[in-house]
């Protein structure tokens, strides 16, 4: 499969994951009364450092801010869905993308043959 192939699906399948995420703590928050509160309190955790929820307000920037965070961490190359997406088992991620957020300690490699 070439490269372009895999990044464009990797696109879309990312953009898919992060819009039913998304679409998710919507409704779940709707109903509980609260619309948008999920992004904007991890937004407000994890650039504002925010440690008390029931100070949160809800802001416009709060939810727009976290929205990119997670698009573009789940449209990633290295992103949550990409590695198990597609292709052969010896071509997928053997680590979980999450435990390598800096390039230095990123790998891929072949699972182990037994």
């Amino acid at each position: 499969m070439g490269r372009t192939k895999v990044l464009s699906e990797g696109l879309f399948v990312g953009l898919a994951g992060a819009a039913c995420v998304a679409l998710w703590f919507f409704l779940y928050d709707a109903a509980a009364g609260t619309p948008l509160r999920t992004p904007a309190l991890l937004g407000a955790a994890l650039f504002h450092g925010l440690r008390d929820p029931a100070a949160l307000v809800i802001t416009p920037s709060l939810v727009l801010q976290y929205t990119l965070f997670h698009g573009l961490v789940l449209c990633s190359p290295r992103g949550c869905s990409t590695p198990w997406s597609r292709g052969p088992s010896s071509e997928r991620i053997s680590s979980p993308p999450w435990s390598c957020w800096d390039s230095s300690s990123c790998t891929t490699s072949a699972p182990s043959k037994k």
